[in-house]
């Protein structure tokens, strides 16, 4: 398995929220996959400190 797509949840929410704190997050490239009564939707979210 490549080292740089792990697969792995980082952070979970499970409530209504307007943004998502990354401080605790090491710089890199990650999919951020909201679940909504909309629907399913995924994005990529670098993060570079």
């Amino acid at each position: 398995m490549d080292k740089f797509l792990q697969g792995k949840v980082v952070q979970s929410v499970n409530h209504k929220v307007n943004s998502i704190a990354v401080n605790g997050l090491k710089n890199g490239i990650y999919f951020l996959k909201v679940i909504s009564e909309n629907g399913v939707s995924t994005e990529k979210v670098v993060v570079a400190k």
